[in-house]
Order: C-alpha cells, then structure tokens, then sequence
C-alpha cells in the first residue's frame, strides 16, 4: 500500500509539473520567445538603407550580388508562396519602404484589390503593389504615382 501511495504521488508530481512548465513555455511564445535571434533595426536604419537603393532596380541588385559571389541570395524561390489570411490585420506590417505582394486568383477577373486599399497601403509607407492578378481603379492609382505591377485588367482598370 505505501509503494503504491508513493507511485501516486510521484505520478501527480510529474503530472502537475508538466503541465506547468507547457504552461511556461505558451507563456514565452506568447511574449514573443525566438528560437532564432533575430536583428531588428529603427525606423532610421530602415531609412538609410532604403536611401542607398532608392535608385536601383531589382535587377541591378541581384546581378551585383552575383558578381560579388552571391549569385541567388536575396532570391525567393518560387515554391515559396502565401499563406496570408488576415487580409485586414496585415496593414500593421507596412512600414516605409514595404512592397505588398499579392498572390491572388490570376485566373479570375475578380480585381480583389483597388484605389482604395492601394491607397492606404501607399500612405502606410508602401512603395508598390505587384500581383498576379488583377486590380480595379489603376487610372486613379496611377494618378496618385503608386507603381502597380500587375497581371491582367479588372473592371475599372487599364
């Protein structure tokens, strides 16, 4: 009888403790825990940097760091693709120099996108908008100076 009070209590310790430290670790992640460290930079550091590319193209950047002996760094490879779902709460990400990348239905003529959150986007600090689908209202978008870079023509566009 006493081992077996002893194996219960040694099984309820261990229950208890597990759990507590799963309790520890949701509350590290949820405070933001890295596995891998990572380097944040100002908002100033983002400017300078954007400052020394403001003036060059995707192309230029990438056909340099193939001459330095880098050739495919900086590059996504195409089987790396979106898996967005808050469509709304993702504008808190845009910061001054941000290109918003859209992998819509490309086969549709929906233009999922337009004016309006182009706009809003660019007034975030958006530079640019790129999908491979469709947008409406580009003439009012191209008015503005907002560069979009898009697939084929939705209703009220081109």
């Amino acid at each position: 009888m006493k081992k077996l009070i002893v194996f219960f209590l040694f099984l309820f310790a261990g229950i208890f403790s597990a759990a507590d430290a799963q309790e520890r670790d949701k509350d590290l992640l949820a405070k933001g825990m890295n596995f891998i460290e990572t380097r944040t930079y100002t908002p100033e550091d983002d400017a300078k940097i954007l400052e020394l590319y403001k003036n060059l193209r995707v192309a230029d950047v990438s056909d340099g760091m193939d001459m330095v002996g880098l050739p495919g760094t900086g590059l996504v490879d195409p089987a790396i693709h979106p898996d967005w779902v808050d469509l709304k709460g993702f504008t808190q990400l845009i910061k001054p120099g941000t290109a918003v990348i859209i992998d819509d239905t490309e086969d549709k003529d929906i233009g999922s996108i337009g004016s309006n959150n182009i706009l809003y986007w660019y007034k975030l600090g958006a530079v640019g908008v790129v999908t491979d689908a469709g947008a409406r209202d580009t003439d009012e978008v191209g008015l503005e100076g907002v560069p979009l870079y898009l697939s084929c023509c939705s209703p009220g566009s081109c």
